[in-house]
Parts: structure tokens; sequence; C-alpha cells
């Protein structure tokens, strides 16, 4: 793996990624607060993932979701909404790229024209090292079932405590905001 450079915390998760990768956290693309982003009202109400990446030619859509907080469980419909997120953010960067009048505007011409798409879950859950991977295989199952109609054909489920080696990136959980985690 490259040289690790540049930390973006999405979450209470700090992913790390290579100095050749061009990351942009798409939340900060749009002035604050949600209705500020164009589409995430009705009847639209689009909802995107957190991360955009470029590896080379190879765009990454990285959706993060923290799971380790007290009472906190997977949504029963986290394929279906992970598929959404998907969907929207390449909608809304279709749009950006071919009719936008965006900062980002090249960025999307470029991720809209992208050799390969990949998408991500990072996802932090609470479980043991036994378990927790069958837990994560089972999420990747149902990604790649709500996924297929969109003819993706690279999903993946990172996690701090089991990253695919295929992935570029690492990430680890903010150690100050360990304590109001029920994780380990």
């Amino acid at each position: 793996m490259n040289s690790m450079s540049r930390s973006i915390v999405v979450e209470d998760v700090v992913f790390e990624f290579p100095d050749d990768w061009e990351v942009e956290d798409f939340d900060t693309w749009y002035s604050s607060g949600r209705s500020a982003k164009p589409l995430t009202n009705d009847p639209f109400n689009a909802k995107d993932c957190d991360l955009i990446a470029f590896e080379g030619n190879r765009l990454w859509l990285i959706e993060v979701k923290d799971y380790t907080y007290p009472g906190k469980r997977p949504d029963p419909n986290l394929a279906t909404i992970f598929a959404l997120k998907v969907f929207h953010t390449m909608a809304r960067l279709m749009l950006v790229a071919h009719f936008g009048n965006h900062p980002k505007k090249d960025f999307c011409r470029r991720a809209v024209s992208a050799e390969e798409i990949r998408v991500a879950l990072a996802i932090e859950m609470r479980g043991d090292n036994r378990m927790l991977p069958l837990a994560l295989a089972g999420i990747k199952d149902n990604l790649d079932r709500k996924c297929a109609p969109m003819k993706v054909k690279h999903i993946t489920v990172s996690n701090s405590r089991f990253n695919p080696s295929h992935v570029g990136w690492s990430q680890r959980r903010v150690g100050e905001a360990r304590g109001k985690h029920s994780d380990r």
C-alpha cells in the first residue's frame, strides 16, 4: 500500500487514503445544512454517499455507517438505503457534470466518465471477532442483491477491524470518541 497522507473523518471514523488518491467529502460541497444541497427535499429526497474518491481512473463511492453507539442497530433496510444513496450520488454527479454550475463540475465530469466505478459501505458494528465477519458477509450479500439492477459489479464492505486487502484506504475509530461507543 502506498504511504498514507490524506485523512478524512466521517462519523467518528478516520479514513486514510494514499497520497495519489483524490478524495472528496461530498457533504462539504454545499453550504451548511441539508436544505442547502439541491434535490434533498420533496419530491426527490436525494441522499448521497459520504465520500467520493478517485484511485487513478477508478471511482469509489463510499458510504459510512456507525452502529456502535448504545442502542443503535443496523437499519433493516440498510441495503435499500445504500443502493438509493449510490443511485442518488451518481444522478447528482451526472446533473452537475452536464448541467450544473458548481466549482466541482470538472470533478463530476471525470466521475461520470470513470473507467470503473466501485462502491463501498464502511460500516462499524458491535460484535466479537468471530461473529463480525459473518455479519459483514451477510450485509455484503444484501448489498449485492440491491445494487444488481444498477449493474454495480464491485461492492465492498469495510470495517476498522476487518478491512479488505483490495481497498486502498485504511480506517480506524476516532480515539477520543471511544467513550460514546459500546462495541468493545
